[in-house]
């Protein structure tokens, strides 16, 4: 009878230890899961406040000598006759040049949104994808836009509705004016803290 309540507490040992391993390896499986929405969560978020401020610097209206120099170089490189265009012409293709440089310089933070695009589809859903997308689209409206300072330059332009939207695209705007870029990027910025931070500071809170 001894050997019988033996053998019963035996199998209910190896049951119990079956229970608790089938439990650990379902903890360990999750916390795995959660590290990775938070690792996507940091990556994101990183990733979208990198490329908004790269889209400020881009913006920057002051443009030092330097910049400017080395602008009006890589332009007659590219073969672009700056000598004799007219002073207006000359300086909206010098500007152009220097936005584009500038775009050249911040490659990398716009590489990063799109390297954290994947994870955040999986764990954030289409809604962080299209946030994180304003952030490109942001900066190709600002390029567009400087393709045009030429255009609006022409002595004859008289449409000077286009060229203030074309050079508010690329300097911002007033303090009462609408900046469309600026509002592409602060309400994606805003939508993806709403959704991520929380995931972030409940984690940190658990670590804690």
């Amino acid at each position: 009878m001894l050997a019988g309540w033996g053998s019963l507490a035996s199998v209910c040992a190896i049951l119990w230890a079956a229970l608790v391993g089938k439990s650990a390896i379902s903890d360990y499986r999750t916390q795995k899961i959660v590290d990775k929405e938070v690792d996507a969560a940091d990556s994101a978020l990183t990733a979208a406040y990198r490329a908004f401020d790269a889209i400020d610097q881009m913006r920057g209206r002051w443009i030092p000598a330097a910049e400017s120099h080395a602008a009006e170089e890589a332009l007659g490189t590219a073969g672009l006759d700056l000598a004799h265009m007219d002073d207006a012409t000359k300086r909206a293709n010098v500007t152009r040049g220097v936005i584009y440089r500038r775009a050249e310089f911040f490659k990398s933070d716009f590489d990063a949104i799109f390297e954290a695009i994947p994870a955040a589809k999986v764990y954030f859903g289409p809604d962080a994808v299209d946030w994180l997308k304003e952030f490109p689209k942001a900066r190709n409206r600002l390029l567009n836009s400087a393709d045009m300072l030429g255009l609006a330059a022409i002595p004859n332009n008289d449409d000077r509705d286009f060229a203030v939207k074309v050079r508010r695209d690329v300097f911002g705007a007033g303090p009462d004016e609408q900046d469309e870029v600026k509002d592409m990027v602060s309400v994606a910025l805003q939508k993806l803290e709403d959704r991520l931070l929380p995931q972030l500071r409940t984690e940190k809170a658990v670590e804690k």
